[in-house]
């Protein structure tokens, strides 16, 4: 089965519903980063709202925030992943732990036959990321305050998505808790694969050249006719007279 994103997400939906009937703030953020040699490098951040390792505690026991943190999401593990390591996280009022890893095959992201839930695939020169990833029915409509985003780097451009591409064109971005009812992308595996705008920024700039050339050569044409407008006449040239005093020689 999908042993990344399947695994960490079960999990994490599991934990949430906990966090949000406790304290209705949790942080969940994927961020993964698609290589051309069919890996996936990335990291799974989770975190609770500062003060919720307060409102867990009880006579018998305390918690810190990250201790807190570990308890409701403690099914990831570092060793569940290629590479994995696992750090403190504590960012604008969330405090909690980033599990990063590398190396891990597009296998992992592959779900058994018959089975429903996010993939994704390499087709030819492209990455298909294709799917659903509907937390509704594990967490119920999120309370303010919440977040749970996916992030998807892709080697090259993205073509197509129904996620918010950023402005390299390279990275899809989805809010899970507010999410389509499928999660589609398609993009470059190959780095450095051309941009989306790329062609029509040198169709532009084309017209441009192609204009500053047209005006160059009309410019030309029309200087040797205004050279040929000019009025030759008889006129003597006019010559300044000579200050006083001053001999004049013929």
């Amino acid at each position: 089965m999908n042993t990344t994103l399947a695994r960490a997400s079960k999990a994490l939906a599991v934990s949430a519903v906990t966090a949000l009937a406790l304290t209705g703030c949790i942080k969940v953020d994927f961020d993964l980063a698609l290589q051309s040699d069919d890996t996936v490098d990335g990291s799974i951040t989770y975190a609770v709202a500062e003060g919720t390792g307060e409102f867990m505690s009880t006579e018998d026991e305390t918690y810190t925030d990250e201790e807190a943190a570990e308890a409701l999401f403690g099914d990831l593990a570092a060793e569940d992943y290629e590479n994995g390591e696992i750090s403190s996280y504590a960012e604008d009022d969330w405090v909690g732990k980033t599990v990063t890893f590398e190396g891990e095959t597009l296998d992992g992201f592959a779900l058994d036959e018959g089975s429903d839930g996010l993939t994704i695939v390499r087709e030819g020169d492209e990455f298909v990321v294709s799917g659903p990833y509907d937390t509704s029915g594990e967490l119920g409509e999120a309370p303010a305050g919440a977040e749970m985003t996916l992030s998807i780097t892709f080697p090259g451009a993205v073509s197509e998505s129904n996620g918010e591409i950023s402005e390299d064109g390279r990275t899809v971005t989805w809010n899970l808790l507010d999410a389509p009812e499928t999660i589609d992308a398609r993009g470059s595996a190959v780095a450095g694969g051309s941009m989306p705008w790329l062609i029509p920024a040198l169709i532009v700039a084309g017209v441009l050249v192609l204009g500053a050339v047209v005006l160059a050569l009309v410019l030309m044409r029309r200087k040797p006719a205004a050279e040929a407008d000019v009025v030759e006449t008889d006129a003597a040239p006019y010559v300044a007279a000579p200050e006083a005093g001053t001999a004049f020689a013929p």
